[in-house]
Parts: structure tokens; sequence; C-alpha cells
């Protein structure tokens, strides 16, 4: 039977005691290979990506289409370490294992023939899965989604398994959904800048896109999609799609199951499309307690400091904040962009299902203490005044990098508030909201030339640290922000 997702999660919470216990452990034998290769497939060279939008960014063509996929989740960079190269990513990805990969279902574009297409980052082309066009088979499998009709180009993300758990075991289910945010967050960014329409869908039948991409549904699961554009109206195929196996290289020599993980997955699994429309007409919306004590405005800059290309080339994760205060103007930029509307099927634009909590120790013109930020008027309000840096870090795993930080931000949800109204697959909402906000929060970080780095936690204290204004809500990813001992700059 499938495992109830709260149970889940509670059954993957850190604690003092579970981070200690014995055989925890890494076997680097079996550490999966990171990207996908398939072993009979072409490559489709895409154009080189570009440090700034095409010309003419409104419609989709192999360039634009590239463009997006390169900034979303491309290699950025190489580096080497005791004589391999490493690949670094557009995104923060936790533990740099990068289990999430991008698949494009597509009409004929300019210099893109109809077809299923796989990404990959490593050679920046596409490996043709299907050919023709295939929007149909998607648009059933979403219940005829109206932004899945028109979309000239939809782009889904899956998750594979163990290339996650093989360091964090089961609960590394979570970081499928805080790493598919991440690459999201560009992705929205990215294609807001050149103008091109772009919403976020969690409701689809999960083995009916599974099978379209060719994914056994039990090592690689389809996790959510974005149409891109808008165009000429498609019609739901009337049949399934023939079955595809292509041929995939092993990630390692062996791999391990994670019943747990894959229960939840399961149990929030929409087999048919009755469940995918009774998802799409409810609407999570979240009542905020009214919260008492002293209010401070926001006050971010009102424009983009830098362009989001070089922003997403210049991010990284830091490794060491100074200890030198950031500005209240600072933190109020990097948090702005995290209130923003997003556009999904889960939740009206404004509504999200994660709140923000602080821990601020170093942010000129504002006290040292524990926050909570009202999305509704914009303001941080103080819950309590202290030093908390070695609570800032003791919560983050006892990590010194997160005591270093000027603010650690938390990224809370009332887990059954949102199971309650979405189902099993309010779950799911809620944790990848959380890798979205929290991209949110690095590429805001970055435009300003300061730090940002992602945590895990130990969960129930730090619930408990924000009592009782933190009500029923749980943790579902913190990120420090600072000066980067780099010093890296936003113009370079």
């Amino acid at each position: 039977m499938p495992l109830d997702v709260l149970e889940f999660h509670r059954r993957t919470n850190h604690t003092y005691a579970s981070v200690r216990r014995p055989g925890r452990g890494m076997d680097w034998q079996i550490k999966p290979w990171p990207f996908k290769e398939y072993v009979d497939r072409p490559f489709i060279q895409l154009p080189a990506p570009r440090q700034a939008p095409p010309p003419e960014p409104t419609r989709l063509t192999l360039e634009t289409l590239g463009h997006i996929l390169y900034y979303c989740a491309g290699v950025t960079r190489v580096r080497e370490f005791d004589g391999e190269p490493f690949y670094f990513r557009a995104y923060a990805c936790a533990g740099a294992l990068y289990p999430v990969e991008l698949y494009v279902v597509t009409g004929d574009i300019d210099g893109l023939e109809a077809g299923v297409y796989h990404f990959h980052p490593k050679e920046h082309a596409l490996r043709p899965l299907r050919a023709t066009d295939n929007r149909g088979h998607l648009l059933a499998a979403t219940a005829n989604d109206p932004a899945v009709a028109t979309a000239p180009v939809t782009v889904v993300l899956s998750g594979i398994y163990w290339r996650t758990m093989w360091k964090y075991e089961a609960r590394g289910y979570r970081h499928l959904y805080w790493d598919s945010g991440m690459m999201l967050a560009n992705l929205f960014a990215v294609a807001q800048a050149m103008r091109i329409s772009a919403r976020l869908l969690l409701s689809f039948v999960d083995d009916e896109v599974d099978r379209l991409l060719g994914l056994d549904g039990r090592h690689e699961v389809s996790l959510a999609m974005v149409p891109l554009g808008d165009g000429a109206m498609v019609q739901p195929a009337p049949t399934e799609p023939p079955e595809i196996n292509p041929e995939v290289r092993p990630l390692s020599s062996r791999e391990i199951e994670y019943a747990d993980a894959m229960g939840a997955h399961d149990a929030s699994r929409f087999r048919s499309t009755s469940e995918v429309g009774a998802f799409r007409k409810v609407r999570y919306a979240h009542d905020m307690r009214v919260l008492a004590g002293d209010r401070i405005q926001l006050n971010p800059m009102k424009s983009p400091p830098d362009r989001i290309e070089r922003v997403i080339l210049r991010r990284g994760s830091s490794r060491r904040f100074t200890s030198d205060p950031i500005t209240f103007r600072q933190l109020s930029t990097i948090l702005a962009p995290a209130l923003d509307p997003l556009s999904c099927d889960f939740h009206d634009p404004a509504a999200a299902i994660n709140q923000l909590f602080l821990i601020v120790n170093a942010v000129d013109g504002l006290s040292s203490g524990a926050y909570c930020l009202d999305p509704r008027s914009r303001e941080l309000i103080l819950i309590k005044t202290g030093a908390f840096r070695r609570d800032a870090g003791y919560l983050c795993l006892e990590q010194a990098l997160l005591a270093q930080a000027a603010a650690v931000i938390f990224l809370m949800a009332d887990l059954g508030a949102a199971t309650s109204a979405l189902g099993a697959r309010g779950y799911r909402a809620a944790q990848l909201e959380a890798g979205i906000l929290g991209g949110r929060l690095y590429l805001a970080a970055y435009a300003l030339a300061v730090g940002a780095t992602g945590s895990t936690f130990y969960d129930e204290e730090v619930t408990a640290f924000f009592a009782p204004a933190a009500g029923e809500t749980s943790p579902m990813l913190a990120i420090g922000v600072g000066h980067d001992a780099r010093r890296f700059r936003a113009d370079v």
C-alpha cells in the first residue's frame, strides 16, 4: 500500500539522533553518473548559448529553446577535482548530484521538427525519442489543459531516485522537488525576460506522461511540466502512444531502492483524467495567522540590478561568508521576488503555500532576531529579538556556514493544510514551490553580488524555534545569504 505522504515526511525528518545513526555513509564505488546517456540516439546540436536573449525573442525557435534550456539546466563551467572534470550546472542542486532531467515535447518550430526530445546538458544537445507531433498525447494526459493545448513546446521535468538517494537516502525524494524548483526559477526568469509565457503544471496522469517520455515510472518518474509560449491549438490524441524503451547506460554498477520514497510518490500519483480535473478545480488558499510584533516595511530596489543570463552564469553556492553585514535594502531586494506571483495550477498566483521565516544576524538597519514575512503587506514581523547565530548554525544541521550568514531564510509550509486542500499531490506542490521560491532568493542575491547557499535542517526544531508564530508549518528549505568570501562583483 502506498505510504501516506505526511507519514513519509515525518519518517524522513532529520533529528540530532538520526544524522548520527550507525551505518550512514556513501559507497563511492557506486556513485551514480550525473548524465543520462542513451545508447542508440543521435544528438541534435543546439545553437551555442548567448549571454543575452536572441534578437526578437517573442517566439519559440530552436535558438530560443536552446537559450532557455541552457540557462535553466546547462553546464555553465567545468572544474577539475582529483584529476577528473566536474560539470557545474546553471542551478543550485543538493550535493551537486543533478537527479532531475529535462524533456521537451514540441510541434514544428523553426530549426526543429516536431517530436519528443531529451536535453543533454553537457553536450547542449537534444536526443530524439519520438518523431512527429506528440503534443496531443501530452494534452490528453493533462485533461485538456488550455496552456498545453496552445504551447508550441512543453518542458517536462523528471526525477531519477538513485542519483539523489545515493547520498540522502529516502529523504532525497524531497531534493527532487527542491532541485526542480531551482531549475524552474531560472526557466521562469529567462522566459519572462524573453517575453515567452510559462506556466507550472502538476496536474497530469503520471503513467501517461511516463509512457510518452519512455520512463519506467519506477527508477525515473515525471515530476512537473511547463508549457512555453502560445500558438495554434492542438487536439487531444484519442489513443495512447506506442510504448518506447530506449536503451540507457546504467548510472552505476548497482542501485539501492528506497521503498518509502517510491511509496510516497505512488501515493500522490494521478491515475485518471478525472483525478486531474478534480485537482485543477481546487485552489489552495492559506489563511495566514495575524501575528503581533513590530512591523518593518520592505524597501527593495525598483529595477533588476543585472541581466538574468549574467546572474545565472555568476551564480554558485557560497562555501564561506564574511562577517560583514548586508544592508536592509539588499535583504529587501532578495526577499521581494519570493513574494511575486507564481503562475501554476494549484493556487491563485498570489496565494503561496510557503511562508518565509528568518533569522537575522547581520543586517544594517534591522535588529538581530527572528522574523516572519507577511506576504500581503510585504512587512517583516519581529517575533523575538536576540543574537541567534549559534541557533541558525545548529538548526541547519550544525553547519558553521549558516551561522556565518547575514540572514537565514526558512521556507515553511503547513503540509496538513496543503494535503487537506490538494490531496497527496499537495505534498509535491509544497516542496516544489519551496524550491522555486528558494531559486528566486538565490538569483536575487547573486544579482546584488551577495552570496547564497541552500541547506537542510533539523525539521521539528526549526518549527519549535519559531513557535508559536510558525503554527503548524514545517520547514521545506533553508537559504543562507551574506557576503561571499570570494568577493565576486556584479559587473563581472
